[in-house]
C-alpha cells in the first residue's frame, strides 16, 4: 500500500500542476458542474502528501485543505464515484470539521480524476452543498464525464509540456534523461556551435550505425562525402534560420532510406545561436508510396468536407491508379445486410450488383484482410457463381475497420484479369483506400458525437431548466449583443423585466409544485406572445425578462400591456382550484452610451414604480422620471 501511493504521489507531482494558477480550461467544468447539480461549491481537488489542493474552485475561497478532513480521500481509495446525500447522516463525515462548521457540507459527489495509465487517483471533481441532496442520481453520468475531460485534460497539459521541453529546451543537460527524448519514433540530435553532438536519443545513434557519445565531430561521425552535403543547411542553421531539407542514407542493412530534417537554432537571451536541434523523420516508406501514388498521397479532406463525396473521390484516384473499371463500398446494415453506399463504375453501376464482387467482398469483411485476385476464374471459391452484367475477372479489396470493428469493405474490379501478380505496392493502395475511407467515416462519427455532446453542454449551460427558457446568463449574453449592435448600426432596442404578483401567497397556498406549473404556463404565454426576433428568459425565481430589438418605448409600451393582459386573461389550473395571477412589468429602452447593466437597473427601477403603484400593470419610459428619481433616494424593499 505503502508503494502504491508513493507511486501516485510521484505520478500527481509529476503533472507539475500543484501551486499553479487557476485555468480556464478547468474552470469551465467546475462551472458546468455546478450549474448541473444547481450547487454552490465545486472543485478540481487534487489529492496530495498531506492536504488536497484545488486547481479550480467555485463558490470556496480557500486553495486547499488538510487531506484528513477531504471526503476526496475516499474517491482516491475506492477508485470510484463517491456519493454523500447527508453528510450529517454518514457515520464516516458527521463530525468532520466541514460538517459541524464552515463551510457546512451536507451533500457530497466526487468522480475520480485517474492519471494517464488509469492506474492511480490523482484527486477528484466534485460538487457539494450545504443541504441534503437527495435528487442527484440522474447528473452523476455528467460529472463523470467531466471528471473524465479533466483527467484528460491533466495528461494533455503534461504531454504537451513534455513535448516543448523535448523540442525547445534541450541545451538542457536534463533532457537527457526525459524518457520522451530516448521514446520518440525519430531521430534527435542537440548540436553545438562548432559542430559537434550535445546531445543525441537512441533512435538518431540506431540511424548513425555505431555507438555515439556527445563532443564528438559531425564531420567525423557522417564522414566527408554525407558531411559536404549538410554542411551549407548547418550554416544557414547558425545563422539562425530554420532549415528543412531531405537527406538520403543507407539502414544497417544497405538498403536506402529518407529522412525529413529539420535544423532549429536555439537562442540565448541575447539572441545569439547556442546551439542547434535537428529533428529527423524516416519517410522512407512514403517516398516509395509517393513514387506510385502521388495523387492519392496528395489526397487532403477538409475538416467539414461530405463523407460520400470524399469517399467518391478517394475511390477514383485509387481505381485509376491501379487501373480498375469499377470501385465500391459495402457497409452491414442494421439488419445485416450487405449494402453498397458508395460507388465509382460505368453508369453508376454499383459493384454489390455484381455477384462475384459482392461475394469477394464479403469474404474481405468476414476475413478483416486485403483479399487480392488477378483472375476470378482460376479461383475454384468464385467459379460457381453466376459472373452477372459484367463479368469480373480481377479483384482487389481491403477492409474498413472504425474502432477495432470491421464495418465494411472497399472493392476494385475489372472485366479483365490483372497483369502479372499484384504487387506488394499495390495490395499497400487497396489497404491505404479502406483506412482513408474508415479515417472519414470515423472522422464523421467523432464530429457528430462532439457536436451532440457540444449542444447538451451548451443546453445545461444556457437554458433554465424549469421553463426551457435561456437562463439569466444567456439573456445577458444576448442583451450584451444587442448593445453592441445598437453602438455600432446606431438602432435601439428595450428590456422588460416581468415580476409575477404575490408568487410567494402561491407557493404558500397551493404549494410548490403549482407554483412551478405556474412558472412554466407563464412562460409558454411570454413566448406566444413575442416576436420571433425577441428573447425571453427567466432570471430568476418568478421574474422574466424580455429583450425586444429595435423596438423604441411605444412600441415596447404596448406590446408589454398585450402581454400582461394575456396573462390575466389566463386560467391556471391547479389540483383543487382554479388560479387568477397578474404581473407587473419595467420596461427600459436603450439610450446612446448606456451599459446593459444601467439599462436592465433602469428596467428594474420601473418595475419597482410598477410594484409600489398597485402592481398589474406596465411601467416604462414613457412615463415621468420623477417616481424613479425618489425610488433611487431610498431603500429597496423585497418584492412579493
Amino acid at each position: 500500500m505503502v508503494d502504491t501511493e508513493k507511486a501516485r504521489l510521484d505520478a500527481l507531482h509529476a503533472l507539475n500542476v500543484l501551486e499553479t494558477a487557476q485555468e480556464e480550461r478547468f474552470d469551465r467544468l467546475t462551472r458546468i458542474a455546478a450549474r448541473a447539480f444547481n450547487a454552490p461549491i465545486a472543485l478540481v481537488s487534487l489529492v496530495d502528501r498531506d492536504r488536497q489542493w484545488f486547481k479550480s474552485r467555485q463558490g470556496l475561497d480557500v486553495s486547499e485543505t488538510p487531506r484528513s478532513l477531504a471526503f476526496c480521500e475516499h474517491a482516491v481509495r475506492s477508485r470510484e464515484l463517491v456519493l454523500v446525500p447527508d453528510a450529517t447522516k454518514d457515520g464516516r463525515f458527521e463530525d468532520n470539521p466541514l460538517v459541524t462548521g464552515d463551510p457546512n457540507i451536507r451533500f457530497y459527489a466526487g468522480a475520480p480524476l485517474f492519471s494517464s495509465c488509469g492506474r492511480y487517483v490523482l484527486g477528484t471533481l466534485c460538487v457539494i452543498d450545504t443541504i441534503p441532496r437527495l435528487d442527484t442520481e440522474p447528473h452523476l453520468p455528467i460529472l463523470e464525464d467531466l471528471a473524465a475531460t479533466a483527467s484528460h485534460e491533466l495528461a494533455a497539459g503534461h504531454a504537451r509540456e513534455q513535448m516543448e521541453h523535448a523540442l525547445s529546451g534541450l541545451d538542457d543537460e536534463r533532457s537527457l534523461h526525459r524518457l520522451v527524448i530516448e521514446n520518440m519514433p525519430a531521430t534527435l540530435a542537440v548540436i553545438n556551435t562548432d559542430l559537434t553532438y550535445k546531445l543525441i536519443n537512441q533512435s538518431f545513434s540506431q540511424f548513425s550505425h555505431g555507438k555515439l557519445r556527445p563532443g564528438m565531430r559531425m564531420r567525423d561521425v557522417l564522414g566527408e562525402e554525407r558531411f559536404a552535403i549538410i554542411e551549407p543547411y548547418l550554416k544557414r542553421a547558425l545563422e539562425g534560420h530554420t532549415v528543412h531539407f531531405e537527406a538520403a542514407s543507407t539502414d544497417k542493412d544497405g538498403e536506402p532510406i529518407n529522412y525529413e530534417v529539420r535544423y532549429q537554432p536555439n537562442f540565448d537571451a541575447h539572441g545569439n545561436v547556442i546551439s542547434i536541434t535537428a529533428l529527423g523523420t524516416d519517410v522512407t516508406r512514403r517516398r516509395r508510396l509517393e513514387s506510385s501514388i502521388a495523387a492519392l498521397a496528395r489526397m487532403h479532406f477538409g475538416a467539414n468536407a461530405n463523407l460520400a463525396e470524399n469517399s467518391q473521390d478517394a475511390l477514383g484516384r485509387v481505381a485509376n491508379l491501379l487501373n480498375m473499371r469499377f470501385a465500391g463500398i459495402m457497409r452491414r446494415s442494421p439488419t445485416g445486410q450487405f449494402e453498397s453506399t458508395v460507388t465509382h463504375a460505368p453508369d453508376g453501376f454499383q459493384i454489390g450488383g455484381m455477384p462475384v464482387a459482392k461475394h469477394l467482398m464479403r469474404r474481405v469483411v468476414s476475413s478483416g484482410d486485403c483479399v487480392a485476385i488477378e483472375d476470378v476464374k482460376i479461383d475454384p471459391d468464385v467459379s460457381g457463381i453466376t459472373p452477372g452484367k459484367f463479368p469480373i475477372r480481377a479483384f482487389a479489396g481491403a477492409p474498413i475497420v472504425v474502432n477495432n470493428e470491421v464495418i465494411g469493405g472497399v472493392g476494385f474490379a475489372n472485366t479483365a484479369p490483372h497483369t502479372g501478380k499484384f504487387l506488394d505496392i499495390e495490395i499497400e493502395v487497396v489497404r491505404l483506400a479502406g483506412s482513408i475511407i474508415a479515417r472519414e467515416i470515423a472522422r464523421t462519427q467523432a464530429d457528430e458525437k462532439i457536436a451532440s455532446r457540444e449542444r447538451e453542454l451548451h443546453e445545461l449551460a444556457t437554458t433554465d431548466p424549469l421553463t426551457n427558457l435561456p437562463n439569466r446568463r444567456e439573456l445577458l449574453r444576448r442583451g450584451q449583443c444587442e448593445v453592441d449592435r445598437a453602438r455600432r448600426y446606431e438602432t435601439t432596442f428595450s428590456i422588460a423585466i416581468m415580476d409575477i404578483d404575490y408568487f410567494k401567497s402561491i407557493n404558500d397556498t397551493h404549494g410548490h409544485a403549482t407554483g412551478d406549473l405556474t412558472l412554466v404556463e407563464t412562460a409558454n404565454i411570454l413566448k406566444n406572445a413575442i416576436r420571433t426576433v425577441d428573447c425571453v428568459g427567466r432570471i430568476g425565481g418568478e421574474e422574466f425578462a424580455l429583450l425586444l430589438p429595435e423596438t423604441p418605448a411605444n412600441g415596447a409600451y404596448e406590446a408589454m400591456e398585450k402581454v400582461r393582459q394575456a396573462i390575466e386573461a389566463h386560467t391556471y389550473f391547479s389540483k383543487d382550484t382554479d388560479i387568477k395571477i397578474s404581473a407587473s412589468f419595467g420596461v427600459a429602452t436603450h439610450q446612446d452610451g448606456e451599459s446593459l447593466e444601467d439599462l436592465m437597473s433602469r428596467a428594474d427601477q420601473l418595475l419597482y414604480l410598477a410594484k409600489q403603484s398597485g402592481r398589474n400593470q406596465v411601467r416604462s419610459d414613457l412615463h415621468t422620471r420623477k417616481h424613479l428619481t425618489l425610488l433611487s433616494a431610498g431603500p429597496r424593499k423585497p418584492r412579493s
